[in-house]
């Protein structure tokens, strides 16, 4: 058999097969159960932070995971979210410790990562962790020292750099924070 029947032929069995592939994967999604809707039970605000709690729609109620956190978010002029920073107890060696999330929009460069400054420290940077439909994450798991400056402090200063490497900065109001973050340990 001449080699340009063979390359035809073997191109033809590639494209089958990655047409199945992705036939396959199409219906294995699909096929999979809805992720349960999250239903908001809980809210309280904190001067600049919000506590609220969400459980899993369509169930029973009390046995079902109730999740909480203290959370702000910043929009720009246009009302559009710039970044959304979010506390919540992760459970260590037995203990629950907070974590901070930080979420700034899509489009963001980054090979710098996020820039955190909490005076009086010098600022630090974090790389980013992962990207989804919702932005671009870090995850910071606040020691007591840290807590306890953030508790004292005004503000957080954040940054980052668009797409077009234009520097952003945020601040996050901490006023409120001390007692959000007391809410969501005593809660817990």
């Amino acid at each position: 058999m001449p080699l340009k029947k063979v390359n035809y032929a073997l191109t033809a069995v590639v494209l089958c097969l990655g047409i199945g592939a992705i036939s396959m994967a199409y219906q294995a999604m699909n096929n999979q159960e809805p992720m349960p809707k999250k239903i908001e039970v809980e809210r309280k605000q904190f001067q600049s932070w919000t506590y609220a709690c969400w459980q899993d729609g369509g169930g029973k109620g009390d046995d079902e995971e109730r999740s909480c956190k203290v959370f702000q978010k910043i929009t720009d002029d246009n009302g559009i979210n710039v970044l959304h920073a979010k506390v919540s107890l992760i459970g260590r060696d037995g203990v629950m410790l907070p974590r901070l999330q930080v979420i700034v929009p899509l489009g963001t460069f980054l090979p710098l990562g996020l820039s955190v400054h909490l005076s009086p420290q010098d600022p630090f940077t974090v790389p980013f962790q992962f990207c989804n439909e919702e932005g671009c994450f870090i995850n910071l798991d606040l020691a007591d020292d840290v807590v306890q400056m953030l508790k004292q402090s005004q503000t957080l200063d954040i940054s980052y750099r668009q797409k077009n490497r234009e520097l952003v900065k945020y601040s996050i109001a901490l006023k409120g924070f001390s007692d959000a973050l007391s809410c969501l340990v005593n809660r817990s």
